[in-house]
């Protein structure tokens, strides 16, 4: 076997050398078949020698090699808070369903005689969920911050009951001036809540 760097082939051709040469000289002192025997065998030494002594070498480079990489990190999603609203079409019942863990502060009105519209504060936004998702009559758009105002055209899509759960924190929901549903239930859950209905027009229960 052969050296990467030529080494062991550079000693090979200078033992061979010397090997005919002072059989050469002496040609009544040695043996063709025992001498060419020995040189195969001290060959084969130097082989496995020199080449276990690179297998070494690169061993160390690949593990060197590879000590060098630096660990990699893999960044975190974002893990924004988030309250969902859903809308089963037909029977035209809307749910809004708080973030748990955060205090939740839920705004509902009407900004026109037609437009359903429902604020989230605290940096919370919202999802949509069941019929709402790719409905042209549910718009998702900014106030404060992403997705935190929700506007539904009751023009389009009919809204009979609202039904509302807020989380178990001291949260702070207002219904101000609703005449577009038929009702609204809140579900306050634990917590001291602010619920505050009294200014609509249509029935109103509290949970």
């Amino acid at each position: 076997m052969l050296s990467d760097d030529g080494t062991l082939v550079s000693r090979k051709i200078i033992f061979i050398d010397l090997y005919w040469e002072t059989t050469r000289l002496s040609p009544a002192t040695h043996h063709p078949v025992q001498e060419f025997m020995k040189s195969t065998f001290w060959l084969k030494s130097l082989s496995r020698k020199f080449g276990s002594k690179q297998q070494q070498q690169r061993s160390k480079s690949r593990s060197s090699a590879r000590s060098k990489k630096g660990l990699t990190y893999e960044a975190l999603e974002s893990r924004q808070l988030l309250a969902v609203v859903g809308f089963e079409s037909g029977v035209g019942v809307l749910t809004f369903e708080a973030d748990t863990g955060q205090v939740d502060v839920v705004t509902v009105s009407q900004p026109d005689a037609t437009t359903l519209q429902v604020l989230v504060g605290n940096g919370d936004s919202i999802s949509l969920i069941d019929d709402a998702i790719g409905n042209a009559a549910f718009s998702l758009s900014q106030t404060n911050v992403p997705n935190d105002t929700l506007q539904i055209d009751t023009s389009a899509e009919d809204v009979n009951d609202f039904f509302v759960s807020l989380s178990g924190m001291n949260d702070v929901f207002t219904a101000d001036g609703l005449t577009l549903i038929s009702s609204i239930n809140v579900n306050a859950g634990a917590g001291n809540d602010n619920v505050n209905v009294a200014s609509i027009a249509v029935p109103a229960s509290l949970n």
